[in-house]
């Protein structure tokens, strides 16, 4: 559960984060025209929209989302050595970038397909929330948001084709994307943050807390555990 609820933040940041970006774009064009664009050869995955292999995964949308729901609640967690928990910290990202990769994905299509109002996920204080909307679900009989969720059903399949790209990248470059992200947490954080520093009581930000809060704790469980199999 605590790992669903952590996996299911990359999804509602993704949808918070792209509406912000689109939200502030050209306004000749249609978000749906700037989507197209940015799935077009998964341009949204590229810095500066240039698709050249050593510029995969460091878009500003990708750094900005790593930021928030990994690199983030990963502060505080305690250092195994056994584990190499150092190392994983440095750059082992290559899941976490996948979902990054997916979520956004699904987010720009989300908007693209009409699914959902870039206007509704912003607030009147211009700031981000999520707000799912409700399908007809036939199986069920009524309506429902389970076909537009970030579940493993509907995009777990998505999620191990970006890994398997992820894995072609050695470590030195999964370093500088770990550094390029860390660069942007504190900045990154304004978008939801009222002006009081405080956290705003919408979706994105709940996820965000409840999320980071569970990962501490899964981490500091298996340090416990771990450490009471050393012991004996």
């Amino acid at each position: 559960q605590r790992l669903s609820i952590w996996r299911n933040n990359f999804g509602s940041t993704a949808i918070a984060i792209v509406a912000h970006f689109l939200s502030v774009a050209d306004e000749r064009r249609s978000p749906q025209e700037i989507c197209d664009d940015l799935l077009t050869g998964l341009t949204f995955l590229f810095r500066d929209l240039d698709p050249k292999p050593e510029n995969a995964f460091r878009s500003p949308l990708v750094l900005q989302l790593l930021a928030h729901t990994h690199l983030r609640p990963c502060v505080g967690c305690p250092n195994i050595p056994r584990l190499n928990t150092t190392a994983l910290k440095a750059h082992g990202i290559k899941g976490a970038i996948s979902l990054c990769c997916a979520a956004l994905e699904r987010a720009l299509r989300l908007i693209q397909r009409g699914d959902i109002d870039i206007g509704d996920q912003t607030s009147a204080r211009s700031k981000a929330t999520v707000k799912m909307p409700f399908k007809f679900n036939k199986a069920i009989g009524k309506e429902s948001s389970t076909a537009l969720l970030f579940s493993e059903q509907n995009w777990g399949s998505c999620t191990r084709e970006y890994l398997m790209s992820i894995n072609k990248r050695d470590v030195a470059t999964l370093k500088e994307i770990v550094s390029m992200a860390s660069a942007l947490k504190t900045s990154a954080l304004d978008g939801i943050l009222s002006e009081d520093g405080s956290y705003q009581d919408n979706a994105m930000a709940n996820d965000q807390m409840v999320a980071a809060n569970q990962h501490k704790n899964i981490c500091r469980n298996c340090a416990i555990f771990l450490g009471w199999l050393l012991i004996y």
